[in-house]
Order: structure tokens, then sequence, then C-alpha cells
């Protein structure tokens, strides 16, 4: 019984489809996590060798760059953009309620935001924030902690790469084909090479391979899948056979 082609609408086309989608999926984010994992932990590693290398402090990592130093560059970039609305919130909460407050420092310019910074040994700095990025002491601390963070970055980055490089050698590996046991299939001009060694043959099965000699009278098979050239293999043979002057017979037999 011959079933009918199934339309590539057909419901079980999507199930599976569906399968393969997911699966394929799956795999790729199990490789994501492992890859992630790897090329963080030698971030880390990096950033910490770094951290030591550099005789860095909590202080400094801390309270004078997250707090202090990007605070400042935050605020210096962002508030042209959030002024505006900070000033109408204020007008907002003042209507909305009587006696509040509101936004008082939403009237500053750029030139008059601040930043608090306590130091060991000196105790708290009160300064403009625009004075603050511009100080020697301040860029010069801000440096130290850029290398470290650009040594972290690069150890992040080139552990990504190389773990992209090994599973791209070992999926490389996987794919390739493996002997495992019996003979290895040699190359076409290796047994031609072993074959003219043990005699001049007279026929050749193909261009460029010939055919043992004394085994063109014995029973032989020529196997290989639909339109792989065994015809053409065997017309091949018979008109080498009356270029010779000798004789054959080929008895065809349907399936």
């Amino acid at each position: 019984m011959i079933k009918n082609k199934q339309s590539k609408f057909h419901t079980d086309a999507f199930t599976r489809g569906g399968q393969i989608f997911s699966h394929e999926w799956r795999m790729r984010f199990q490789n994501y996590k492992v890859v992630s994992l790897w090329a963080s932990g030698f971030g880390l590693l990096g950033l910490w060798v770094s951290f030591l290398y550099a005789d860095l402090s909590i202080w400094l990592l801390w309270d004078f760059y997250a707090m202090s130093y990007l605070s400042g560059k935050t605020k210096v970039f962002l508030w042209p953009q959030v002024q505006d609305f900070l000033i109408n919130l204020d007008i907002l909460l003042r209507g909305l309620m009587r006696g509040s407050r509101g936004i008082p420092s939403a009237y500053k310019s750029l030139s008059q935001l601040t930043t608090d910074l306590w130091v060991p040994d000196q105790g708290r700095v009160f300064t403009r924030t625009i004075e603050f990025l511009k100080h020697t002491w301040v860029m010069e601390k801000a440096a130290r902690v850029h290398t470290v963070l650009l040594w972290g970055l690069g150890s992040w980055i080139t552990a990504i790469v190389a773990m992209m490089f090994y599973f791209r050698i070992k999926s490389h590996n996987i794919e390739k084909d493996k002997f495992l046991r019996g003979k290895e299939i040699e190359s076409m001009g290796t047994v031609a090479h072993k074959i003219r060694k043990k005699g001049h043959p007279e026929f050749e099965i193909a261009p460029g391979l010939p055919l043992p000699k004394g085994s063109e009278n014995q029973h032989m098979a020529v196997i290989g899948a639909t339109r792989m050239g065994k015809t053409t293999c065997i017309i091949h043979l018979l008109q080498q056979v009356r270029q010779k002057g000798h004789r054959a017979v080929w008895t065809l037999q349907a399936n």
C-alpha cells in the first residue's frame, strides 16, 4: 500500500518541526550556559588578580568609584535630560500638597551639582561635581580602577573566544569519521599501485583503477547505490574486452 505524501501544512509536520526546533534551542541554551559560566569564572579570576596586583581597596572601589565617581558622571550626563521633568514634578507636588517643599534641587544648574565623599584620614569632602571629576587626584584614582576593570573584561572576552574555539574543535572531532576495527578503506591510487606491483593488469575496472591480473574470468560483484556508475563500469570493461579481440557475455537479471 502506497501512502500519499503528507502536505507541508499537515499537523505531523508542525509537530516534528516544533520538536526539532525546541531540541535545537535547548542544546544551544545548554552551550550558552556552559560558556557563560566558564567565561564569568575567568572574568572574575582576571578581575581578582588585577585587583590584587593594583593593590586596590574596598573604599576605592565602592566609596570612591561607585558612589562618587560613577554617580557624578551619571549626574552630569543625565541632568540636562531630567531637569525639566524634575521641575514639572516639583510644580505638581507643590500644587497637590500645600506646604510641600517639592524638589528644591530641581532648579540647580549643572555647575551647582555637588559630590560628597568620605576620604580616610581626611574626613568628608564636599565639592562641586564638575570640579571633583576634573581634579587630578580623582582622575588618577579612576584610572587605576579602569585598569582593573579592563583586565577583568579582557579575561572575560578571552574566555569566551577560547570556549568558542574549544566547542568548534570538539564538534569537528565528534563529526569526523572514526576507524573502529577492521581494515581502513584505502584511496584508489594506493589500491592501483598495489595491483600493479603484483603484475601487469590487462583491464581496468575504471579509468586509473586496474583489474587484478587473472581475475577477469572470475566471479565479481559491482556494488553501489543508484546512479553511482555500476553500468558505466561494466560497459568500460566490455569495451576493453572488444578492443583486445576477446568475447564476453553479459547477462542482466532484473531485480
